[in-house]
């Protein structure tokens, strides 16, 4: 009686294990998407405002804190991308290995280890409001950039080409 008691808790617990992770590695990839458009875009403001002409210091600061930021994005998202395959190398080595043992251990390591590599909504939030800003400050550019200035620019570019 207690013996049956214990293998369906131990079942119960892994089953339940299971599912979170797998929850867990559903959300990470959308957090990892999500990244992935914010890089994108700031890689976008940043492309665009290189081609008009900024004067203004303010505008000048803004461009090199979204340099900053983009940066920044680049390294967390390629860590994460890394972390991410190294998971993926670590199961095609343990496919020989039984499914129970590599579950077991998988269960024991997300116990005995906190998951600080995994990716958090609250790092993606910080770069989709640098994506905010970026926007702005595309708009702030082009706004203070006439159609004259931007041909001149647009010219000058062409004989350098």
């Amino acid at each position: 009686m207690v013996a049956s008691a214990l293998v369906q808790e131990g079942v119960s617990g892994v089953l339940s294990l299971a599912v979170s992770n797998r929850e867990d590695k559903a959300s990470q990839g959308h957090l990892m998407k999500r990244l992935e458009m914010a890089q994108s875009e700031l890689e976008f403001a940043l492309e665009r405002s290189s081609k008009m002409p900024i004067t203004d210091v303010s505008l000048l600061q803004r461009r090199m804190m979204l340099k900053c930021a983009f940066k920044e994005c680049t390294i967390v998202l390629n860590k994460h991308k890394l972390l991410g395959d190294e998971e993926v190398e670590q199961r095609a080595v343990g496919v020989s290995s039984s499914l129970l043992s590599w579950k077991i251990m998988r269960a024991v390591q997300s116990f005995s280890s906190p998951k600080k590599d995994q990716l958090t909504r609250f790092e993606v939030e910080r770069f989709e409001w640098s994506v905010e800003k970026a926007h702005g400050f595309v708009r702030d550019v082009e706004s203070g950039c006439s159609l004259l200035t931007l041909y001149r620019c647009r010219l000058q570019l062409a004989k350098l080409n």
